[in-house]
């Protein structure tokens, strides 16, 4: 069957044997996610941006009340600085910014610089989407209109 070529920058490895079936080409092991979705922790490690900041959001939400953020989407500028806008929920307090900026430096390094934003809305994507999080890379690929 004939493989439809194009580019969607996802990631993956390959095996370095050769397939068990006899045929002399490339083996894919693991697709790792797509190369916009990777981040960086501030000691330089790559790290998948969904189950990274999954666990963020899994720990901010022991900390901050049922229904405090509606909608959060991090931005990470470089692997330490950040950017997390927030779009409030009806039990959103004061201390809640912070919890989030602990959550965010207990996974990606305590030298975090982290900038909370309480925005109104949090806006869809252009293909609609809801994403919660973006790098420096992909924004500016958005941005210039070359993202696919």
């Amino acid at each position: 069957m004939p493989l439809v070529r194009y580019r969607v920058e996802d990631r993956g490895r390959l095996l370095p044997d050769p397939c068990r079936c006899g045929r002399p080409h490339p083996v894919l092991a693991d697709i790792e996610g797509r190369s916009g979705e990777l981040l960086v922790a501030a000691d330089g490690r790559r790290v998948h941006g969904t189950a990274a900041l999954g666990a963020v959001l899994k720990h901010a939400a022991t900390l901050v009340p049922p229904h405090a953020i509606a909608r959060v989407l991090f931005l990470q500028q470089d692997p330490r600085s950040w950017r997390v806008l927030v779009q409030p929920g009806p039990t959103f307090g004061d201390e809640d910014p912070g919890r989030l900026i602990e959550s965010l430096r207990r996974t990606f390094g305590a030298e975090c610089h982290v900038r909370v934003d309480v925005v109104p809305e949090i806006p869809r994507e252009p293909s609609g989407k809801f994403r919660f999080y973006r790098s420096a890379a992909a924004r500016a690929e958005l941005e210039l209109g070359t993202m696919v």
